[in-house]
């Protein structure tokens, strides 16, 4: 897959800009970026979707608030007491969309 400069722009300033927006004192640590492909155009969010296999950048800001994720530069979910699980695939590259009700797993109890 061939990445070009201007996505990862466009979908970190879509990411800075829900920041600056929502979130006031944040400490930010670490900011991960990686290609996903989705199983169709919602990209894990849902709803009506082409079934057509489709790529996008998922973005991790690692915060005082915990493991904020952004799919596309659109705010996915966040995740304050992160299980091993959610820990495994984020270093596998492949975390769960934001209407995944397995997300749940993603939470230490």
């Amino acid at each position: 897959m061939r990445i070009e400069f201007s996505e990862i722009n466009d979908t970190l300033n879509k990411v800075g800009k829900y920041i600056e927006e929502n979130y006031k004192n944040l400490i930010i640590e670490d900011i991960i970026v990686f290609s996903q492909t989705w199983s169709d155009t919602s990209c894990g969010f849902g709803g009506m979707a082409g079934q057509s296999f489709t790529s996008a950048f998922t973005t991790v800001i690692v915060s005082s608030e915990g493991y904020i994720v952004f799919i596309g530069g659109r705010y996915a979910y966040t995740v304050k007491n992160p299980s091993d699980k959610f820990l495994n695939d984020l270093q596998c590259r492949y975390l769960r969309g934001a209407c995944d009700k397995k997300r749940s797993l993603y939470e230490t109890k």
